[in-house]
């Protein structure tokens, strides 16, 4: 059975339809592959002092119901903003080129650098991204996960992230 976790606001609800700023030819769909890679970005959170994203998620009970909680966007948004630029700035200008093409063509351009001179948390992270192809997918909801709250933030919205 297939998963996903979608971002929804206190009062206006949405979550299952990616924000309209990014791309809708690309190939990767917004929130399906979060469980491939949260417990890595729930382990970056956590060493860098930030909320780990399975904090902000609810899923149905048995009966169906909805769990009921809401939380500050700030607070997502500075996990889900400090994960997209710890990913970025360690993989420098393949950046784009990792979005756009697979794991593999990305570690042809761009050659691992010395791990063990990095900060425990970039090393690991680093290899994530070099050796899990999910990840490109993973950075794709992370950015819709960041243009959803700063809407929520501006809003006043708390938020949670709904599994299902």
């Amino acid at each position: 059975m297939s998963s996903c976790a979608n971002i929804r606001l206190e009062h206006s609800g949405g979550g299952d339809a990616a924000p309209p700023e990014l791309n809708p030819k690309q190939e990767y769909v917004y929130g399906q592959d979060f469980h491939t890679t949260w417990s890595i970005l729930d382990y970056i959170a956590e060493l860098n002092g930030w909320q780990p994203l399975s904090n902000f998620c609810v899923s149905e009970d048995d009966e169906g119901n909805l769990g009921e909680e809401w939380y500050d966007p700030n607070v997502g948004l500075e996990t889900v903003s400090g994960l997209l630029n710890k990913c970025f700035s360690l993989m420098g200008q393949g950046a784009v080129v990792f979005l756009a093409n697979s794991s593999e063509e990305y570690r042809k351009y761009y050659p691992e650098p010395d791990s063990a001179k990095l900060p425990k948390d970039e090393a690991f992270l680093r290899r994530a991204l070099r050796g899990d192809p999910s990840f490109s997918s993973a950075l794709w909801d992370l950015r819709a996960y960041e243009l959803i709250l700063r809407r929520a933030v501006d809003s006043g919205e708390r938020f949670h992230i709904y599994v299902g």
